[in-house]
């Protein structure tokens, strides 16, 4: 009895087993009786319960779950294979998404149409990628429908990466329907739950409608928002990304003295065109420590058109400290309000945004 194979006399590579391993006699990790070749295999000695095979190169539970323990080829141009806790092959990317596995193996098709069928239980990606996580994804273009649906305790942990979230990065994307509770999302530079950044060198339009986090933690050392982390550099004069019905209720957290643009939803909202913003409100903390500046309650800093937005969540930073904005070098406001408590060393403003003079 064999997790992969009871009796081999032909040719294995590049294969692996998890299973339970029961039986009478000659119990095997991955093969129990081997003539033939066994290559680039693998099993699991803790979920299979057994410490040994006739081939194949045992790994701990542990050990599975890390892709630098296996031979494989992962996700290129070339490679079958994709890591997702365990390594997947990527023949099973499906747009209908049931489990956080298939959720990671969006990243095997940027440009596809992807639809929640459940609501998403992702507490086991705490243990992926050696502690790291979930990993981004990255370069989206294509759709993606939450239909109203959650996905709990996603677990991103890879403080010196950029472009981190559920999408690390989009351009022409739409993201609609989807909540995202209790997440636990760390990072470096430009990120956010749903989205670390907009791709800005691009005039694609970036479409985020009714989308949201309930509870978890936000945190980064520059650009770092609830949802959104940034939006930088758009080639046109046009706005290349709208966000409406959103709100944040994680814990937004700025990690670096000399950081800046940290926000209850988007941490960096600049360059040319910048982008719109509508019906969206933070309750959750926004905090940075003394020596960072730009901290707001919907946005840290940038271009920024906001209507019907309002902030009820406390705001603690160093400089340019605001309710609704930190800072901005263009602002268009209609229809909004701060009832949170706003906190800084300098230039401090406890009502929408920092005086107009250093807009």
């Amino acid at each position: 009895m064999g997790g992969l194979v009871g009796s081999n006399a032909g040719s294995i590579t590049t294969s692996y087993s998890t299973g339970v391993v029961t039986g009478s006699t000659t119990l095997k990790g991955l093969v129990a009786v081997n003539t033939g070749t066994v290559t680039n295999s693998y099993w699991d000695t803790t979920t299979s319960g057994q410490s040994t095979s006739a081939a194949g190169t045992g790994l701990t539970d542990t050990q599975m779950m890390n892709g630098s323990n296996f031979s494989f080829t992962f996700y290129s141009s070339s490679g079958n294979w994709i890591m997702a806790g365990y390594p997947h092959l990527t023949m099973e990317n499906t747009t209908s998404i049931t489990n956080a596995v298939q959720l990671q193996l969006i990243a095997v098709n940027l440009t596809g149409s992807y639809t929640l069928a459940n609501n998403i239980g992702a507490t086991a990606t705490s243990s992926w990628n050696n502690g790291t996580g979930f990993s981004p994804i990255g370069d989206f273009v294509g759709n993606f429908n939450g239909q109203n649906f959650t996905i709990t305790n996603l677990y991103i942990n890879q403080s010196s990466t950029n472009d981190v979230g559920l999408f690390g990065m989009v351009a022409g994307a739409t993201i609609q329907n989807v909540g995202l509770v209790n997440p636990q999302i760390t990072g470096n530079i430009a990120v956010g739950s749903l989205i670390g950044s907009i791709n800005g060198y691009t005039s694609l339009v970036t479409t985020i409608n009714n989308v949201y986090t309930l509870g978890g933690t936000v945190t980064g050392s520059s650009s770092v928002g609830g949802l959104l982390g940034a939006n930088n550099f758009p080639i046109t004069t046009l706005s290349n990304f709208a966000l409406t019905n959103a709100y944040n209720s994680a814990s937004v957290v700025g990690n670096s003295g000399s950081g800046t643009n940290i926000g209850g939803i988007i941490g960096t909202n600049s360059g040319t065109g910048g982008g719109s913003i509508s019906q969206a409100f933070n309750s959750g903390s926004v905090t940075a420590p003394t020596g960072a500046s730009n901290i707001g309650g919907i946005v840290g800093g940038g271009r920024n058109t906001l209507t019907n937005v309002y902030n009820i969540g406390t705001i603690t930073g160093g400089s340019k400290v605001g309710g609704i904005m930190g800072s901005s070098t263009n602002l268009t406001l209609t229809d909004a309000y701060n009832a949170g408590f706003i906190q800084g060393s300098s230039n401090v403003v406890r009502s929408l945004v920092v005086e107009r003079l250093r807009l």
